[in-house]
């Protein structure tokens, strides 16, 4: 029961969080041209691939030495992971105002965009408090206290927008600018809440707890570049041989589909931990495999459901950005993968063999490249979708097999059926603008359903007879 709680109140934040900025994106597109929406995309793009580098893998250092550390002695934990993260920054700060004017051109196609590369400057030390201090609230599991603060950010981003919009101008400095200052306020306060006993001093300094974290930090990060690239090269080359128009059209459309990663989030926060118990209990086999057959079971359902209904989905964007209709087939792909992937990646978990990820990204990432490269210039931001979708469906299979070889001779038969299925469903709602695709799609989750009737009859049976067990139990002890 405490676990569901803790579970449940970080839940809250990520799920709130993926509403808002599902509501924010159409209202977004609805004040903001497409070409507008690109520029604000590009900022974002920036801030993340600085995210990648700034910390020097000390987040993550930080969080495995955070449970062996003392008590008393966490404050010191994280003054010293953030020392040579903020050292660096000031570093990167000093070289972003020597080329204020070349990273202005190439964000927005204008040196005159210098306040919106000054906030840029502004978010980096404020990236750096705010990141580690939501790891200090999540690992002392403050699920509540953690969620607020997300909500919070999201919330206020979504005012500062709409404010910004209405008495400053309907543009992408009001998005950027509405970002910024939701961003700088929080981390004041997460600062104050957070690290108001943290000291930086000569005294602080511990070299030997620094060295240890940068040999454990370090070698994450060209992973993390990896992982970036994937995630990050379709909206750069799409900027670079296509224009902003396109990019923001795919970017609206990337948006709308991310609000899925909220089932990957919740489901890493419920099955992290049970995944990792079971292995160590020596848990049957049957029972994982019980787990993926019913995460690829939603997710391949999600995936149809979204298709079906994905042209009333893109309703809610501005007129200008339809053609994202064309693009959120394939995209889906994306969210849907990596969420499976939380299954069939364990065994390289539980071996311990984690520079396998760096091989897959790193294979997936050159693939990205070189599809995003042949398909934008013929098929624009559709053909970043494809590049995206394929890209995903690679790694989620390279990382499966090697999985498979580290772990056990889990069946690759469903996970070969759903893998064409959706390819074959994404295909069809790309090239056929009418009833056909949704056809298709309808019969592939009717015949899915008819061909997993048993697995779901079985388990709904059981569902059911624990909750009337449960009701007579609590029925009993009412009267």
């Amino acid at each position: 029961m405490d676990l569901i709680k803790k579970l449940g109140a970080f839940s809250i934040g990520p799920i709130v969080s993926a509403f808002i900025g599902f509501i924010t994106v159409p209202l977004v597109t609805n004040f903001i041209s497409p070409e507008e929406y690109g520029k604000a995309s590009m900022f974002s793009l920036v801030q993340g691939i600085l995210s990648m580098i700034i910390y020097l893998g000390m987040d993550q250092a930080f969080v495995r030495e955070f449970f062996v550390f003392p008590k008393n002695k966490k404050n010191h934990l994280m003054a010293n992971a953030m020392i040579l993260p903020l050292f660096f920054v000031l570093v990167l700060e000093i070289l972003l105002f020597i080329f204020r004017y070349r990273l202005s051109f190439w964000m927005f196609s204008s040196k005159d965009e210098i306040i919106s590369v000054y906030i840029l400057m502004a978010l980096l030390p404020i990236m750096i408090v705010e990141t580690f201090s939501l790891f200090k609230i999540r690992l002392e599991e403050k699920g509540l206290q953690y969620s607020l603060y997300i909500i919070a950010l999201k919330l206020m981003i979504l005012i500062l927008t709409i404010l910004l919009f209405t008495i400053y101008e309907k543009s992408f400095r009001a998005v950027v600018y509405a970002l910024g200052l939701a961003e700088i306020f929080i981390g004041i306060i997460l600062y104050f809440t957070v690290m108001k006993k943290q000291k930086l001093s000569k005294q602080t300094f511990d070299f030997d707890l620094i060295v240890r974290m940068l040999k454990f930090g370090l070698p994450l990060i060209p992973a993390s570049l990896m992982i970036w690239i994937l995630n990050s090269m379709d909206k750069v080359m799409l900027k670079e041989f296509y224009n902003f128009e396109a990019l923001g059209i795919y970017s609206a459309a990337f948006k709308i589909i991310t609000v899925l990663s909220i089932i990957q989030t919740c489901f890493r926060l419920f099955w992290t931990p049970i995944a990792n118990k079971w292995n160590e209990e020596g848990k049957e086999l049957k029972y994982f495999t019980f787990i993926a057959k019913l995460l690829s079971l939603v997710m391949f359902l999600t995936f149809l459901l979204i298709l079906i209904f994905k042209d009333i989905i893109i309703i809610i964007l501005s007129k200008d950005y339809r053609e994202a209709v064309y693009v959120v087939p394939f995209l889906l792909l994306y969210p849907i993968m990596s969420t499976i992937c939380e299954i069939t990646f364990l065994g390289i978990i539980f071996a311990r063999k984690t520079f396998f990820t760096l091989i897959i990204s790193s294979i997936t990432a050159v693939t990205n490249i070189v599809l995003n490269f042949l398909l934008i210039h013929k098929y624009s931001a559709v053909g970043a979708a494809i590049a995206t979708g394929i890209s995903y469906t690679i790694y989620f299979w390279i990382g499966t097999l090697i999985s498979r070889k580290l772990w056990y001779n889990f069946s690759l038969k469903p996970y070969v059926i759903l893998t064409l299925i959706m390819l074959l469903n994404s295909t069809v709602h790309v090239i056929l603008d009418n009833y056909i695709p949704h056809v298709i799609s309808v019969l592939s989750a009717v015949l899915y359903l008819i061909a997993n009737k048993q697995f779901i009859f079985t388990h709904a049976k059981t569902l059911f007879a624990e909750l009337r067990n449960k009701k007579e139990v609590l029925e009993n002890e009412i009267n």
